[in-house]
């Protein structure tokens, strides 16, 4: 425990705190008139603004990759500037039925739009979030922790595809097929003789991505 916390936990009247050996000791000037509670909170304060106001960079950390280029083009500025305002109210309906317009599209957000876009705080508006992204939005995704929903790893999609709600399932079909046509057809044939009818129907419109003729002998 260092002497400014002693002196706080035990009182200015049993421990008066040394100098702490900071630049900002100096600052403080004369303590005459000034009460020994007063200068033990300046003290405090000071050591504060002194900690939070910078710190050295980290060595040997390793600079990112840069993004992947596009794949897919970005909607009209004058369809961003209406997601832009449906990102910040959030109004879930009206926003799911934009962001699945975007996807059928074959359009993706805007750059500008990312930040807002991945910190959507509603679990029913990002799966259709996830699938609008684009490549920079996966590899935002991918640098913050709190962002790590839009790109889960295999693991974390195989967890929704076994267990999930139907709508949730679907969507993350729909995310393994953009990603990897492959994967998400080996999913599907897995169980597709177990699903129910209208599961069927919904998982062949999210098994849309991605066509190939390699999904011919499954369809």
């Amino acid at each position: 425990m260092d002497a400014l916390t002693r002196a706080a936990v035990a009182g200015t009247s049993r421990e008066t705190p040394s100098a702490s050996g900071l630049p900002t000791d100096g600052l403080l000037g004369s303590a005459k008139g000034k009460s020994l509670e007063r200068n033990l909170l300046l003290r405090a304060g000071m050591r504060t603004v002194y900690r939070t106001a910078g710190r050295v960079a980290e060595s040997g950390i390793e600079a990112p990759q840069s993004a992947p280029d596009e794949t897919i083009p970005a909607c009209s500025a004058k369809a961003a500037e209406l997601l832009g305002r449906l990102l910040v109210d959030q109004r879930t309906t009206i926003l799911l039925e934009a962001l699945e317009r975007l996807r059928l599209a074959g359009l993706r957000l805007p750059h500008a739009l990312l930040p807002g876009a991945l910190n959507v705080e509603q679990e029913e508006l990002r799966p259709a979030v996830a699938a609008v992204l684009g490549e920079r939005g996966r590899w935002l995704a991918r640098l913050n922790p709190e962002w790590v929903w839009a790109v889960g790893d295999d693991g974390d999609l195989r967890d929704v595809w076994d267990e999930g709600a139907l709508k949730e399932r679907t969507s993350m079909l729909r995310r393994v097929r953009e990603r990897d046509p492959a994967l998400g057809r080996e999913w599907l044939s897995e169980t597709w003789r177990q699903e129910k009818a209208d599961a069927t129907s919904a998982m062949l419109e999210a098994f849309e991505e991605n066509l190939s003729p390699e999904d011919e002998p499954f369809l």
